[in-house]
């Protein structure tokens, strides 16, 4: 039986990781790793911080009983101010109270969501300080059921080659040391994003590097980028001045696995003082969706949710910048408020309805009014009532695109 004080640490550790909910550093080191035991995952700080989402998620809730009302005060008030970051004047004004006493009503939110996860992974019945004790490693033989969280939802993260290539020349450059290579590579400008997670992106290259590091000793090692047709081809090559050291025979495992995971290819060219390996990643095409609020705030939490996914959001904050935008960007799909000061929502969800372009699109209307039966009759083509997550956001969004991903086929 866990005592009172780890109950009190327990808290505690919900309550910082929740003020660190996007800072992965400080997550991969919070207790709650080895609490809830995540310690053993691929990246426990993504782990973590899904973990805490989705227990946000799950206080919302299903009825209207006084304890469902209960419930919906403590999602709505986590949800504003750790998933969608906004400021404590900004969830008061919403909500109609003094700054002191949402900050009274937070630290009970806050406890009610640590009392459900202590009693989800049964804390009770072991002593939460014991567990925090770092897991074991996963046994390699069993495969890559460890890696099915990066492939779960495939069309919401994505990789920007651009940025992660720093940060792979960066980690290799460590390796080069050590084996003493010369670490040469280019790349072009603007490499469009590729279908495959950040963190398997970014360990099937270091894993290649690492192999070719070690058959290069005391030689060259060059990493390039290309594009080949609806893929982006990375070419990892070693060149050694000993001809007669053969190249050495390295497992490569879990980074061909990662590979094949994200319908990727790798193959390798071994010489008597040479090795090229190449791996091939699919692309993905970035949509633009036109976002019209007269929130900032809103625009730049939707941006946010789709940051490192196949979308791009367009903000708009009156709705003559919106046509204007409407030309320029060619949206694939559009999201529209309905409280706007300059325009009523609806009256713009018609006048985008009778639009030459907007018309053929699919129109989300997002708004704190639930009137969902006045959306559709007006043309919509989903609803979300605010405060939305970035779960049901992205859901959204994949939902409106399978069809005209179909069409485009």
């Amino acid at each position: 039986m866990a005592s009172m004080d780890e109950r009190r640490q327990f808290f505690q550790g919900v309550r910082s990781a929740l003020n660190h909910l996007y800072d992965p550093e400080y997550l991969s080191k919070s207790p709650l790793v080895g609490w809830l035991g995540l310690a053993a995952r691929y990246d426990p700080a993504a782990a973590l911080q899904q973990t805490l989402i989705k227990a946000i998620e799950a206080l919302r809730p299903r009825g209207d009983s006084l304890l469902a009302a209960r419930d919906r005060e403590a999602h709505d008030l986590l949800l504003y101010r750790y998933v969608q970051r906004l400021t404590q004047d900004d969830i008061a004004h919403q909500f109609g109270i003094s700054e002191r006493q949402l900050r009274r009503e937070q630290n009970h939110a806050v406890q009610l969501l640590a009392s459900r996860l202590w009693e989800e992974y049964g804390l009770d019945r072991q002593s939460a300080l014991a567990s925090s004790m770092p897991a074991t490693a996963p046994d390699a033989s069993a495969g890559h059921e460890s890696f099915t969280w990066l492939v779960a939802n495939p069309a919401d993260r994505l990789t920007d080659p651009n940025q992660m290539l720093v940060t792979v020349v960066e980690l290799a450059q460590a390796l080069a040391e050590r084996y003493t290579v010369r670490l040469d590579w280019s790349a072009p400008a603007d490499l469009p994003p590729v279908a495959v997670h950040p963190v398997a992106f970014r360990q099937i290259l270091i894993g290649l590097l690492s192999h070719a590091m070690r058959c290069a000793a005391h030689g060259i090692c060059a990493l390039r980028s290309q594009r080949r047709a609806e893929s982006l081809m990375f070419e990892v090559s070693a060149s050694w001045p000993d001809a007669g050291r053969a190249a050495l025979v390295l497992d490569f495992g879990q980074v061909e696995e990662l590979v094949r995971l994200f319908d990727g290819r790798l193959t390798q060219s071994v010489g008597p003082a040479h090795l090229d390996l190449r791996v091939m990643l699919p692309i993905c095409e970035q949509w633009p969706v036109l976002a019209i609020d007269d929130n900032p705030d809103i625009l730049q939490l939707f941006q946010r949710y789709v940051t490192g996914t196949r979308y791009q959001v367009v903000p708009a904050s009156t709705p003559g910048e919106a046509f204007e935008l409407m030309e320029m960007r060619a949206p694939r799909m559009i999201v529209v408020d309905v409280m706007m000061p300059r325009m009523d929502g609806w009256d713009l969800l018609r006048k985008l309805r009778s639009h030459p372009v907007a018309g053929r699109l699919p129109i989300i209307v997002c708004t704190i009014m639930n009137q969902p039966e006045l959306a559709y009759a007006l043309g919509a083509s989903a609803f979300l009532r605010k405060p939305v997550t970035q779960a049901a956001f992205l859901e959204t969004l994949n939902r409106l695109a399978s069809p005209l991903e179909s069409e485009s086929h």
